[in-house]
């Protein structure tokens, strides 16, 4: 059994041999033949190999580089949110005081750059820290103290110059204020159109509403400004509900300030 095993084993050897002898004759005098015909097959799957080997090695560097890409576009972005917001504060500034120069029959071509820029306050950016939702929204931390000059009973305000809330409680680093709109408390209004006064109650997230006698003169559309500073924007009138059993008429009015969406608040430098 061994003799035989070992002379298995042997012709085996032959056999391998002679099919490696005969591989290496038929590459040697048939290579041009042999690459001609499977180029057309071959060359196609060893690129696309290639270039799927490379994107593989390519990958954590384009991911790496798409996040320092997005957070270069975001830091950009709210610099440009922040600069027109800015410009929108001024604009709402120095529309008001063309409005009064009106007022007074003087020509608006008198305002000089130096009014301009008295008219133009410099103002405090905040941002929101946290919320009371237990209250719907009745105040907001913001992150700016007495260490910013952050003064007690300012208003604070959001794009365009619309106010939002008044500075209650203020902190080292950080200050509590009390939403205009909070359920419950009031607050005095002015017409644009009519100059007329309204006292709007807080109906919460920016929201109020004013109970009018039946004969006022408000209509939809209307915009109402806060009497306190007048070259600020409460909100607008959306909806005048009249129930003919009741004697007042319901006036809903909208402010600017979204409890989701405003991000950057503002408070003037004394």
């Amino acid at each position: 059994m061994t003799y035989l095993s070992d002379k298995t084993k042997k012709r085996r050897k032959v056999a391998t041999l002679i099919f490696v002898i005969t591989a290496l004759l038929l590459l040697s005098f048939g290579w041009v033949q042999i690459r001609s015909t499977l180029s057309p097959v071959a060359l196609p799957v060893v690129s696309t190999s290639n270039k799927f080997l490379k994107s593989i090695i390519n990958t954590p560097y384009l991911v790496i580089n798409y996040f320092r890409l997005r957070a270069s576009y975001e830091l950009e972005k709210t610099n440009l949110q922040n600069n027109i917001e800015e410009l929108e504060n001024k604009i709402v500034l120095l529309q008001a005081e063309n409005n009064s120069l009106k007022g007074i029959e003087i020509n608006t071509t008198e305002i000089t750059e130096t009014s301009a820029k008295e008219i133009v306050k410099p103002n405090i950016i905040l941002y929101p820290l946290a919320q009371d939702i237990t209250k719907l929204y009745s105040t907001i931390l913001l992150s700016k103290g007495f260490k910013d000059n952050i003064k007690e009973n300012s208003i604070v305000y959001i794009r365009g110059r619309q106010p939002v809330c008044i500075i209650e409680e203020i902190h080292s680093t950080s200050s509590l204020c009390k939403l205009l709109s909070s359920h419950g408390n009031t607050v005095e209004g002015v017409s644009v159109e009519t100059k007329e006064n309204i006292i709007l109650t807080g109906d919460g997230g920016g929201n109020f509403l004013a109970l009018l006698p039946k004969e006022s003169n408000f209509v939809v559309g209307e915009d109402i400004m806060y009497k306190v500073n007048q070259t600020m924007k409460l909100g607008s009138i959306v909806d005048i509900k009249k129930d003919p059993q009741d004697i007042f008429v319901r006036v809903y009015v909208r402010g600017a300030y979204n409890p989701v969406t405003s991000s950057l608040f503002y408070v003037d430098k004394e």
